[in-house]
């Protein structure tokens, strides 16, 4: 059957920097199991931003994080970035962005999936606009981000702006 989460994913695999053969999309995270983690694209019937995490092995469920869960707004989730932040080549964290200007932050650190969650409380780590006030529009963010480590510690996660989805 047809997911309503589900959209049209139209972003290449997500690469790392350093060996562009190399995705962190499929990995092995905090419950021990193998997934392919990636936003539910755009145009999907319930047009909310979806981190999906479709199990690899075992039943090969579905786990579905909902960032934007008000639907009907002409919304979806981009490519994530997978961060290991603890050193152990199990990710932690996604970051992701929308087409309303949200970079979304994932907390994937748990050993259940129950325990992965939207970060911040529900909200976005930042809304890109295009100014500032009211008037401002929201910029979308279709490309997965990149990240930096920052000189006096902690992480700078970067990211552009822009969509070549319409005219």
């Amino acid at each position: 059957t047809l997911d309503n989460d589900v959209g049209q994913i139209l972003s290449d695999p997500v690469t790392e920097r350093s060996d562009p053969s190399v995705t962190r999309q499929i990995a092995r995270l905090n419950n021990g199991r193998w997934a392919l983690v990636t936003g539910n694209g755009y145009n999907s019937a319930s047009e909310k931003a979806v981190l999906l995490i479709q199990y690899l092995d075992g039943a090969k469920e579905l786990v579905k994080i909902t960032a934007d869960g008000t639907g009907g707004n002409g919304n979806g989730l981009s490519a994530p970035r997978l961060l290991d932040l603890n050193g152990d080549r199990i990710p932690d964290v996604a970051y992701a962005g929308d087409l309303l200007g949200n970079m979304w932050k994932f907390d994937l650190s748990g050993t259940a999936a129950t325990d992965w969650r939207v970060a911040f409380t529900g909200t976005p780590l930042f809304v890109a606009k295009d100014g500032i006030g009211a008037a401002a529009a929201r910029q979308p963010i279709t490309t997965a981000p990149s990240w930096l480590a920052h000189p006096q510690g902690g992480l700078m996660i970067l990211f552009g702006t822009g969509q070549n989805l319409t005219n």
